[in-house]
């Protein structure tokens, strides 16, 4: 007993100290720690972990400082815990208190996120790697993209005059741009007279940007997520009336039109085929070639629509209806293309264009009866008052192919077989067709034909001189 008394006596001691108190501690030669704060009614305790052992007496001297109640002695788990919370802090060289700090700090930062913390830092790290990509960087790969393609060089054009104003107008990177900066850029837009952009040509240039935004979604720049112009709304109604012309404008037109694009008028309103089909322009793509006179079928009376002559690089065949084939016989022998490539049809047809002027004229000096027979004569025995005059003609875009849509609805009722003519979709022709003309209105049109004159032979005549073997 005396020898095991001067070796306690010889251990050093040392404390933990809050205010008055004094927690006593010792490091014994087994390498374990021993809590001795018997002086102050607790029970001493040995710990395998020294600074588990630190950690109790510090909060023995808090609580008997502070007059708190008996202090809970470390349990086995808590010991096995506590020494897991050192090791882990101690892997990212910090003490356990930064380290549950630090988890605190951002615990607090991220409450009422509605996301985990894990979350939130992968989201952070992916953030902060990603190589930025500026709008006008964008802008030249989007355009650098298209020109290497054969595309309809307005097509072009606008989609470099449209990019070009979003590199000017955003300095950011293309994920930053948001729906309410293009809707006020759209909106913002003018005409060269200042008025604001109608609703199709600003939904067009809209189209132009998702394109864009679509070409950054797929190279990566963009999250695959609904885009910021995705969200902007377009404008323009798709369910406006169309325009069409009626049978006296019809004949005003035929009467009028310079002779070389005459077989363009009749192809258009009496066979439903685009302008573009017809007369290509400059900027038309390389591989399209227009319709030749060697594309119809005289016997069956059916024009041959080409993929490459196709807008919509379909092809498609078109029925050539009696009037439509009076009005081309003349051209029967032709071969090549119906109008040469890079012709002007903008020249001969739209507003302010020669044929405009040229039925106005005829309209200023002899009106025509707006109403066709037999509606006129209806209308004369019914009605003393004087009939309407058409004294004014203006020329309406597109309205040659949408009055073969809207007549020939009336005729065959059936949308599906007009879409295949017209080279549409059943949706589209649903769409503009589905309140078509009266059948009257309808008959008359497809009965609109070229008059006969004393020096040309009747259908039966050229027909059969057709058919006859040429004479050696």
């Amino acid at each position: 007993m005396g020898l095991r008394f001067e070796l306690m006596k010889k251990r050093k001691r040392n404390f933990v100290a809050v205010g008055h108190v004094k927690v006593p501690w010792c490091r014994l030669g087994d390498g374990r720690t021993t809590v001795d704060p018997r002086k102050y009614g607790r029970k001493r305790q040995t710990f395998t972990d020294h600074d588990a052992a630190l950690l109790e007496a510090r909060k023995l001297a808090i609580e008997i400082n502070g007059g708190g109640t008996e202090a809970h002695a470390f349990t086995a788990a808590d010991r096995a815990t506590f020494a897991h919370a050192n090791a882990e802090v101690a892997k990212h060289d910090v003490d356990l208190v930064a380290g549950i700090t630090e988890w605190s700090a951002q615990r607090t930062a991220i409450a009422g996120s509605g996301h985990a913390l894990d979350t939130i830092v992968q989201a952070g790290l992916t953030a902060l790697r990603r190589v930025a990509h500026p709008v006008s960087d964008v802008a030249r790969e989007f355009i650098k993209s298209k020109a290497g393609q054969d595309l309809d060089g307005r097509y072009l054009r606008g989609i470099e005059s449209t990019w070009m104003l979003m590199a000017e107008r955003f300095s950011c990177d293309i994920r930053e741009v948001t729906s309410e900066q293009l809707g006020g850029l759209l909106n913002g837009l003018r005409k060269r007279d200042g008025d604001p952009l109608g609703s199709r040509r600003r939904d067009n240039i809209l189209d132009e940007i998702r394109q864009g935004f679509q070409f950054a979604r797929l190279r990566g720049y963009l999250p695959d997520e609904i885009s910021a112009a995705r969200k902007v709304p377009t404008l323009h109604k798709l369910g406006a009336p169309i325009s069409f012309f009626t049978v006296v404008e019809m004949r005003l037109i035929l009467e009028h039109v310079a002779e070389e694009w005459l077989p363009l008028v009749v192809l258009a309103c009496f066979c439903g085929t685009r302008t573009g089909e017809l007369a290509l322009s400059k900027d038309a793509k390389k591989s399209k070639d227009p319709l030749r006179w060697d594309d119809f079928d005289w016997e069956e009376r059916e024009i041959h629509i080409r993929a490459e002559t196709s807008k919509i690089g379909k092809a498609r065949i078109i029925p050539l209806l009696d009037n439509a084939y009076e009005w081309l016989l003349p051209h029967r022998r032709e071969t090549g293309p119906i109008a040469p490539r890079g012709a002007r049809p903008d020249r001969e047809f739209g507003k302010g264009s020669r044929l405009e002027l040229a039925v106005n004229q005829a309209l200023t000096a002899a009106p025509r009866l707006k109403n066709e027979r037999p509606v006129q004569l209806q209308m004369e025995a019914i009605d003393p008052a004087p009939l309407p005059l058409l004294t004014e003609f203006a020329w309406r875009n597109n309205a040659l192919r949408h009055s073969y849509g809207s007549y020939r609805a009336t005729i065959i009722r059936n949308l599906h077989q007009l879409a295949d003519e017209m080279g549409n979709s059943p949706e589209i022709c649903a769409r503009h067709y589905r309140n078509p003309r009266p059948k009257a209105q309808a008959r008359a049109w497809f009965d609109v034909r070229p008059k006969p004159a004393a020096n040309i032979i009747t259908l039966a005549e050229e027909e059969a001189a057709y058919r006859a073997p040429a004479r050696a």
